[in-house]
């Protein structure tokens, strides 16, 4: 193990002997990690064991038994798993399935409470503006605002309630920023001209928005980044929700490496 850290393949290899399981963290810093490189790894550590255990049984991840033991992936995880557990577990996915899928959409709840949700987030990007940060950033906050606010409200996520609440985080993204603006404009005005009035005031930067090219180029940039932002949350979670919500199933596990039909070896030795 310690060889591979001095390779820079694994920064860290752990045995847990008592739950009988093997821990390797890689790291990744901007480009993505070799894989082939923890091929490598995983190899070594298979040839380690099987050679070490030839004749070891592989007992069930669940209930230890023996018999009928499959490799399974689920969710992205292998585990050996018996008859009875496999079935086990495919019934109560296909029952988390069938709960989906009669699940009422709620679209207008859901879309409800994202609105909700997100509108708060305004004052944060107020705030950001006194505080001389990039205000823009609180486009992130609208979308996952949103997107709380439309499971709180129980509104059925699948693809048309991904679009509900994407279209309320950049939306509101985007009216959040444009208000923040008008009012710390106008808190900035009011402080040098105490003598008017706050619609006045507001008044005069709406109609420089329109006539001062400057002022509108400032905030063009604002609810440019704002969208950026709330793209960049978009794309992060979009991922992982539909991964979380999408058809689960076992299969049994593919051949990725030279040893991988022993990969079991490492997983319950």
């Amino acid at each position: 193990m310690q060889s591979w850290k001095k390779k820079k393949y694994a920064k860290q290899c752990e045995i847990d002997a008592e739950n009988r399981e093997v821990f390797f963290t890689f790291t990744e810093y901007v480009i993505p990690y070799k894989v082939a490189h923890i091929q490598e790894v995983i190899d070594s550590v298979v040839t380690h064991f099987t050679e070490k255990y030839p004749n070891k049984d592989v007992p069930c991840y669940h209930c230890e038994n023996s018999g009928d033991v499959q490799i399974v992936s689920f969710a992205s995880v292998a585990s050996p798993l018996c008859g009875a557990c496999r079935s086990a577990l495919q019934t109560e996915i296909e029952e988390t399935n069938n709960a989906f899928a009669i699940q009422e959409t709620n679209y207008a709840a859901g879309t409800v409470g994202a609105v909700l949700f997100s509108l708060p987030c305004m004052l944060l990007t107020l705030l950001f503006f006194f505080l001389g940060k990039i205000a823009a950033i609180s486009g992130m906050l609208h979308y996952y605002a949103a997107i709380k606010g439309y499971n709180r409200f129980k509104g059925k996520f699948d693809k048309i309630g991904f679009l509900i609440t994407m279209v309320v985080g950049m939306a509101l993204s985007v009216g959040g920023t444009a208000v923040a603006y008008i009012a710390y404009v106008t808190y900035k005005v009011k402080q040098g001209n105490p003598e008017y009035s706050i619609p006045s005031i507001i008044a005069f930067v709406i109609e420089a928005l329109q006539t001062d090219a400057e002022v509108f180029q400032e905030f063009k940039q604002n609810l440019l980044f704002a969208l950026i932002f709330c793209g960049i949350a978009i794309l992060i979670s979009a991922f992982g929700q539909f991964k979380a919500t999408k058809t689960a199933k076992t299969d049994k596990i593919k051949a990725t490496s030279k040893n991988s039909p022993k990969i079991h070896k490492i997983l319950r030795i």
